[in-house]
């Protein structure tokens, strides 16, 4: 029994229904969702004038109207029907300039292509980095030093996991070139988020992160939504493509504390990717690197370099056109001709031998022969330009010629000189930071006070003004030394000195709120300018009355004896002639030594400036334990400035006890008592030896890594001088 015209539809609606879901939807829109998608188009806007605008077509919405909303929303992009489907090897979809295959093959085979991508990357990896607290962080944990060992606690963690984020690679050096690889060639970098063996949450900070492993990005197919935009977790948003065929679904990495719950973040932990590209644009999911920006010039390049090594690898034999002579002069013996000569030159040993032609011939070059001219150097422009290098630094001097002149020379040498300037680096940098390494730190590790630096590249203005005008605030008292350091992107010292802010006199700082007891105790009464704290009072000259309670006693004479004068200047020169390091500068640099270890590099590769040749030793001593060599280094450094700092205060301290010797004398030579000069004279001497022996014990105490000795020297000091007494 035939079906009627009615029911064939019907069952040919719901056979294709079941087929196609695009069907489905396109008639429920046309025939039965009836929905109003449109504005309102008030007439007075425009229909009122003769020549106006017109009513906008009303539209006819294609997706489903969202929960809760009147109209279906706008896509992101008019993205191909069936994207989601294999139709293809990723980047053969026809909206990149060249798929993956030939940018490699460009970047492999085209010498400045090549050189552009060496320079750029050699300049990144130079760059020291660090791990350092944010602005708010330092500002939260200033007044607290539990929270400030925490911080440099998760900071050494965060530090130590980067030495080495993906094991393919030996560290982090070759991990970040083979980054950087895929950022200049394909501009497609995809990082998996490996989970830990251990279990779910058992990664660093109780993270679902072990190694962050890098993987081919040209092997990965974003996909997108219904509006075009990357489907959000746990949808899947990334397929890896191998030889044609899905292999693995992926979705986006999951942030710290993301909306989906914990026990759905432990499921798909090991279904997530990071997917970046420098260059984003909204009509692609494909980035659009340096080279695919230079496409034409490349290729243009490539051809010019491979016609020149054709020219040299087949001989040398140009095109020619050879007009015989009148003996040749029908089509049989201008063929046997044409024969003859393709045949010697085909052959390699006939290219410096000479051919005999019938009388009358002549030879014309089909074009002239120029193996280099200044159409290079527009391509070397073109090409190096897309990654905003100049010709210069690849060596390439400006006009094609043997000799460089002056003003390509000073070029080069500017450029050279100006690569930290660079336009693009900084935003390059300010690129890695935000979508890799805080991305990893703050969202996948969860530790959100912590934040990727770059050390060793400028910062905003001119790193010299910056620095001048932190020191100007400093000297004032406007700033502190610790806000100075923070402000320049440098690790706070946290010490007491560095915290609060100083004016910086003649005389040296001095601070504003200067702690009584941080001040020097004042000297008894009657004691001369610059005793040590307790020296005895100097002797009265005879016939001169005692001094009132709280009146000083005499000066000393106008003129102190000559061996005094000689002792004090010998022990002021002897304080000068100590060489104190500086604390802060060798501070800083085994900071730079510990940041290179951490980076895979060896001790021996690095030229220290401040650090003394036995702090690398010991540093060099602990191995691979870098916590324990760092530590090792710190001690060893503050020793040694502890050391310094003691010999430079005992000969200080020499040339003080000399004065005083010196007054004491004076006043005895001028009728004073013998026995009174002694007593005294061996009190000064006793508390001079035992402000020595303090000032060792404290050099001793650092060595042994205590606050103290907790030793009393008052007997050591009192023996040592008594054995002077019969000398005085």
């Amino acid at each position: 029994m035939a079906l009627s015209r009615s029911g064939r539809q019907g069952s040919a609606q719901s056979a294709l229904g079941h087929l196609s879901p695009l069907f489905q939807s396109y008639d429920s829109w046309t025939f039965g969702r009836p929905y109003n998608t449109s504005l309102p188009r008030p007439w007075e806007q425009f229909l009122s004038g003769a020549f106006g605008p017109l009513e906008p077509i009303i539209p006819v919405g294609i997706d489903t109207v969202p929960e809760g909303e009147d109209r279906p929303m706008p896509r992101r992009w008019e993205y191909p029907v069936g994207w989601n489907m294999p139709i293809g090897v990723p980047g053969t979809e026809g909206l990149k300039l060249g798929t993956f295959a030939t940018l490699r093959s460009f970047a492999d085979l085209y010498s400045v292509v090549r050189a552009c991508i060496q320079t750029r990357k050699n300049e990144i990896l130079g760059i020291e980095w660090d791990i350092q607290p944010t602005e708010d962080a330092r500002h939260a944990a200033a007044d607290s030093q539990s929270k400030q060992d925490d911080l440099e606690r998760r900071r050494r963690m965060l530090l130590e996991w980067w030495r080495r984020p993906d094991f393919a690679y030996p560290n982090a050096h070759g991990w970040l070139s083979a980054l950087l690889e895929e950022l200049f060639v394909t501009d497609a970098m995809a990082l998996y988020v490996h989970p830990p063996r251990g279990g779910k949450g058992s990664g660093l900070f109780n993270s679902n992160l072990a190694t962050l492993d890098l993987l081919d990005g040209t092997t990965i197919r974003p996909l997108v939504d219904v509006r075009g935009g990357p489907p959000r977790p746990p949808a899947v948003a990334y397929q890896q493509y191998l030889w044609g065929v899905p292999r693995v679904d992926l979705m986006q990495a999951l942030a710290s504390g993301d909306e989906i719950q914990a026990a759905e973040v432990n499921t798909y932990a090991a279904d997530q990717l990071i997917y970046l590209r420098v260059t984003e644009r909204t009509f692609t999911p494909y980035g659009f690197g340096p080279l695919e920006r230079a496409l034409v010039p490349v290729a243009t390049g490539l051809r010019r370099q491979l016609w020149a090594l054709e020219y040299f690898a087949d001989g040398t034999i140009p095109g020619l056109f050879v007009i015989p002579g009148p003996d040749v002069n029908n089509a049989t013996q201008i063929r046997q001709l044409q024969q003859a000569l393709n045949l010697l030159a085909g052959d390699q040993a006939y290219k410096h031998k000479i051919i005999v032609l019938p009388p009358g011939s002549k030879v014309d070059p089909q074009k002239p022969l120029i193996l280099a001219d200044q159409f290079d150097e527009v391509l070397y422009t073109q090409v190096t330009m897309a990654y905003d290098i100049s010709p210069m630094e690849l060596g390439i001097s400006p006009k094609v010629a043997a000799v460089q002149s002056p003003e390509a020379s000073k070029m080069q040498a500017q450029a050279a000189s100006d690569r930290n300037q660079r336009r693009a680096l900084k935003p390059l940098l300010a690129w890695l930071k935000v979508s890799l390494f805080d991305k990893v730190n703050q969202e996948l590790f969860g530790q959100k006070d912590l934040e990727h630096v770059w050390t060793g590249v400028q910062q905003g203005k001119n790193r010299d003004d910056e620095i001048n005008e932190w020191v100007t605030l400093v000297k004032n008292g406007i700033a502190s030394i610790d806000q100075a350091a923070a402000g320049l992107g440098l690790e706070p010292w946290g010490l007491p000195d560095t915290t609060r802010p100083i004016i910086l006199t003649a005389t040296g700082p001095v601070p504003l709120e200067a702690e009584l007891a941080e001040k020097p105790a004042p000297p008894e009464a009657g004691a001369p300018p610059g005793a040590p704290p307790g020296a005895p009072p100097a002797a009265s000259a005879p016939g001169q009355a005692e001094s009132g309670p709280g009146e000083a006693e005499t000066a000393p004479p106008e003129k102190p004896p000559t061996p005094a004068h000689h002792a004090a200047k010998e022990g002021e020169e002897a304080a000068e002639g100590v060489n104190v390091p500086s604390a802060k500068a060798a501070a800083a640099e085994l900071e730079v030594l510990m940041r290179q270890l951490r980076k895979g590099r060896s001790v021996e590769d690095f030229r220290p400036k401040h650090l003394s040749p036995d702090v690398l030793k010991v540093v060099a001593a602990e191995g691979q334990d870098l916590s324990a060599a760092q530590e090792a280094g710190r001690r060893r450094l503050a020793a040694e400035v502890a050391a310094a700092l003691r010999d430079k205060h005992i000969a200080r301290l020499k040339g003080v006890v000399a004065i005083q010797l010196g007054v004491l004398l004076a006043k005895a030579l001028k009728g004073g008592s013998g026995a009174e000069f002694t007593d005294q004279a061996t009190e000064l001497m006793r508390q001079g030896y035992h402000e020595a022996y303090r000032l060792g014990s404290s050099s001793a105490a650092v060595d042994l890594g205590r606050s103290s000795t907790d030793l009393d020297f008052g007997s050591a000091a009192a023996a040592r001088a008594e054995k002077q007494r019969g000398f005085l």
